[in-house]
């Protein structure tokens, strides 16, 4: 199964440029699990711009970032406070809990008017997470069963278990719904700068390999048990 990471405009702060890269990496290493994966940064859904969405086969996921850590105070409807008395709000709402609510209300508003699932899908199961950049520990929470069932204040260490994990029987995006989704929002293919390393580094060794080959006393053999350049190759290096 593939994780497909795709991108918006590039965002305007730092530090959201390198979560979502992050996210990407973790994402592409260790949710393969899940089947089809879809990651999506820098969305505009309807009125709303949103950090990221993350899509499998049962479950959307909302992810706000946001560039704090320490101990972190949560409530429902009240502020949200760190250790160091900083209030961390959710952009011009009182918190972040009620800022990927309202982003969860538009989004479903957006998929039952413009991509038009099918009814087998209740998008009132979208999830939902305050991703934060560095190590947390949320202390106080009044945040009820009801809301954490699909909301969660993690770091990135705790997202990625939730991403992992959520499901939901009521979503189902196979079939090339997943696509059908991404196809009506403006995002690009998106390879994070350390996968575009990895690849131009592989590719750069490979080559290498090949000059090598072709100078090397064992070319011969090679060329002569592979009847082409191209099973060369392919000897060589698998």
């Amino acid at each position: 199964m593939t994780v497909k990471l795709y991108r918006g405009a590039p965002y305007l702060h730092t530090q959201e440029n390198e979560a979502f890269e992050t996210l990407c990496l973790l994402g592409d290493r260790h949710l393969h699990d899940k089947g089809d994966v879809r990651i999506l940064g820098n969305v505009r859904c309807g009125r709303y711009e949103i950090d990221a969405l993350v899509m499998s086969e049962r479950s959307i996921t909302i992810i706000d970032f946001k560039d704090y850590g320490g101990t972190i105070t949560v409530h429902e409807d009240g502020t949200w406070v760190t250790d160091g008395g900083v209030t961390v709000k959710g952009g011009s709402y009182l918190n972040l809990f009620e800022q990927v609510r309202a982003y969860k209300r538009g989004m479903m508003n957006w998929l039952e008017g413009t991509v038009g699932l099918s009814d087998a899908n209740d998008v009132s199961h979208i999830s939902g997470l305050a991703l934060f950049t560095r190590p947390v520990t949320i202390g106080l929470s009044d945040v009820p069963p009801t809301v954490s069932k699909w909301f969660r204040a993690v770091d990135f260490t705790g997202g990625l278990r939730w991403l992992r994990y959520i499901s939901s029987a009521k979503l189902d995006l196979r079939h090339g719904n997943l696509d059908r989704i991404v196809a009506h929002l403006e995002v690009e293919p998106f390879t994070p700068a350390q996968l575009e390393d990895a690849t131009s580094n592989a590719q750069s060794i490979r080559a290498e390999m090949w000059r090598i080959c072709k100078t090397s006393t064992i070319s011969g053999w090679l060329i002569g048990n592979s009847k082409t350049e191209t099973g060369c190759k392919k000897k060589l290096i698998g």
